[in-house]
């Protein structure tokens, strides 16, 4: 029932009986596939000069699959970043080690973790060159940052199914990182605590909660650490704009730095107010309201402060005596004419809000003080009841 096909063939002279000879061949991988089992059968047919021939019993053998080792090449990718569209190359070297050959045509298949746990990509393929078999792996976000493994193994029906050892790759994110507190262009008062929050991801969105953050101000000078922190904004520190910057960084993304601007205020207090307390003054009297405008921490005076002056008499008629900016010296001068006031007593008051345009909010808004206006009698006539004396 067998179907025998020639395969060798050789013209031997024997000298004696018994003499010995044999036949060499090298089976190839369709011997294997084909023969169930990997048995194989074979007969010696022997035909001399005269046609006579004779044949031996039914012999087998039995073929495997050839040994081969899978050996990872030095020259594979050991980092990858999964921005910019970056692929890593992995190479394997193949060799026959029956044949002591490199093979070629040899099919295998890759395997790579995408956790640090799971060898869960396993899609990459190639046939071997020269012993040489490659593929591409691009990470992206379907793969964790941070360790990674990756091994080829043999995927072919003609060798031993091996894989080559577990290899490291490191895979780098790309961190982002967005200031939640304080809001661009937020007001900081100096003396006071600020919040600083920020929210770091990797270029995937996935959160990233060991990253270390540090936050800094325009000069380099580190105000505080963590990605919520407090920092207590310095008396001393300068009035105006600044730029609060922070940086995040992890072992196994690359850093970022995100800026917000912020404001720095001041508090400003009202004081000394003039005429003080109990003053009084004619009818018709010019009188110099006054009002010192100083900085709550330091007091020292503030120049260009807006500052509102007004009198308030009995009934709680207001009456605006002007809005002045203070000097150099922080004084702030606003003249009441009293020509047209009735005698009474009058609330002199000044009056400062939040100022902006020279970063300075309200601490202390309003002093005053209550003066008194009087009217001066005169003679109208004299009547003298006897006229002779």
């Amino acid at each position: 029932g067998w179907n025998f096909t020639v395969v060798s063939s050789q013209v031997v002279r024997p000298t004696f009986s018994g003499f010995p000879f044999s036949f060499v061949n090298e089976f190839a991988c369709v011997d294997y596939l084909n023969a169930t089992s990997g048995v194989n059968y074979y007969k010696i047919n022997a035909t001399d000069e005269y046609n006579f021939s004779s044949e031996t019993s039914v012999f087998n053998f039995t073929l495997r699959a050839d040994a081969v080792t899978v050996v990872a090449s030095s020259n594979s990718t050991n980092t990858i970043r999964r921005t910019g569209g970056n692929s890593a190359n992995f190479r394997v070297i193949i060799t026959d080690t029956d044949r002591g050959v490199l093979t070629n045509g040899t099919n295998a298949t890759f395997y790579i973790s995408t956790n640090a746990t799971n060898y869960n990509v396993s899609s990459l393929t190639c046939a071997s060159s020269i012993g040489n078999c490659s593929v591409s792996y691009n990470p992206n976000c379907g793969s964790l940052y941070g360790p990674q493994e990756w091994k080829g193994g043999i995927t072919d029906s003609c060798y031993n199914y091996v894989n080559s050892s577990a290899t490291n790759l490191t895979v780098i994110g790309q961190l982002e990182s967005t200031i939640l507190l304080p809001p661009n262009n937020s007001i900081l008062n100096r003396g006071f605590a600020a919040n600083f929050t920020t929210y770091t991801t990797d270029e995937c969105l996935i959160q990233v909660t060991d990253a270390t953050i540090t936050w800094w101000n325009s000069t380099n000078t580190n105000l505080a650490n963590g990605s919520s922190a407090l920092w207590s904004v310095p008396v001393t520190y300068k009035l105006g704009n600044e730029t609060l910057r922070v940086n995040a960084t992890h072992t196994y993304n690359d850093p970022v730095s995100n800026i917000t601007k912020i404001l720095i205020f001041g508090f400003a207090n009202v004081t000394n107010i003039i005429p003080i307390n109990g003053t009084a003054f004619d009818v018709g009297s010019n009188v110099d309201t006054q009002c010192t405008i100083v900085d709550a921490n330091f007091s020292t005076s503030i120049e260009n402060y807006s500052v509102t002056f007004y009198r308030k008499n009995s009934t709680g008629h207001n009456l605006t005596l002007g809005n002045i900016k203070t000097d150099a010296s922080g004084v702030a001068v606003a003249n009441w004419s009293t020509n047209s006031e009735a005698f009474g007593t009058y609330d002199i008051i000044c009056n400062i809000s939040n100022q902006p345009g020279i970063n300075y909010n309200v601490s202390v808004s309003q002093l005053s003080s209550t003066v008194f206006i009087k009217r001066q009698l005169a003679i109208d006539n004299i009547i003298v009841a006897n006229s002779t004396i």
